[in-house]
């Protein structure tokens, strides 16, 4: 039971600090999370930071055996509320990208993270399940019972882990440069173009070239009537009343490279 119960320790434990390190190296997909939530946005700017250091703290708590108790309950109560704003968003009919792990793993919330959290929060009840001084072996004193073999095999298991770890971590970030790295060509394609300089482009690819998709260029926009994200109604004619001009962006909210677009858009 104290092995496992030390095991539980772990999983929480690493679980929480790459999900807290990933949120810090991402703080605007942090923040769009939390307003995705429902937070209001003077809410979400310092919570993408309290919210990661907090995830830390947790995994630090973990660790030791004096303090492991108060740690599991520390995640049992974050695990709950994730849980709660998971519920209520999948109630609302909303699907909001959870970048629970920063650059490193989002996806939209639904049944899957809605049972990848409950699964960590019955962890979590394991640990506090027995009193505060009855939390499982050390994990210094676990260490020193193992023979030199199985450390070195620990160690080796770990490097791994942190291998895989950053190569998914630099592809995720070559992905979005080259991603950026094209939107600035095909941009800079159309400025030449009304430039009247032709691009000249392979055979193969003009070829292939469909005809756009969407109403042509100058039709009206069409009239919608939508939910927001704070639960208010919006509507074409709502945000024109103001006599500003507006701009509308057709994305979906599942769409992965359309949600990495949505910082720069802001900007």
């Amino acid at each position: 039971m104290d092995t496992a119960l030390l095991i539980a320790r772990l999983i929480l434990a690493a679980v929480f600090a790459v999900a807290g390190v990933a949120k810090l190296l991402d703080r605007n997909g942090t923040r769009q999370g939390l307003e995705g939530f429902g937070l209001p946005a003077r809410v979400a700017g310092p919570g993408s930071i309290v919210l990661p250091l907090v995830e830390i703290a947790v995994a630090i708590l973990l660790l030791p055996v004096d303090t492991a108790w108060y740690g599991g309950v520390a995640a049992l109560v974050l695990l709950l509320a994730f849980i709660g704003g998971i519920a209520y968003n999948m109630y609302k009919g909303r699907a909001p990208d959870c970048h629970c792990f920063g650059q490193l793993h989002s996806e939209p919330a639904g049944w899957s993270t809605l049972i990848r959290n409950g699964v960590l929060a019955a962890i979590a009840v394991f640990v506090i399940a027995r009193s505060p001084s009855d939390t499982g072996h050390s994990l210094i004193g676990w260490i020193g019972d193992l023979s030199t073999g199985e450390v070195i095999l620990g160690i080796v298991a770990i490097l791994a882990l942190a291998a895989a770890a950053a190569e998914g971590w630099l592809l995720v970030h070559l992905l979005g440069q080259n991603g950026r790295v094209l939107l600035r060509l095909d941009a800079l394609e159309a400025m030449l173009a009304e430039g009247g300089f032709a691009v000249p482009q392979p055979a193969e690819a003009q070829a292939a070239q469909a005809p756009a998709a969407g109403l042509p260029e100058g039709a009206p926009a069409p009239a919608f009537r939508l939910e927001g994200l704070h639960g208010e109604t919006m509507t074409l004619d709502a945000m024109r009343s103001a006599g500003k001009s507006v701009m509308l962006i057709f994305s979906d909210p599942t769409c992965g490279p359309c949600n990495a677009l949505l910082p720069d858009i802001g900007k």
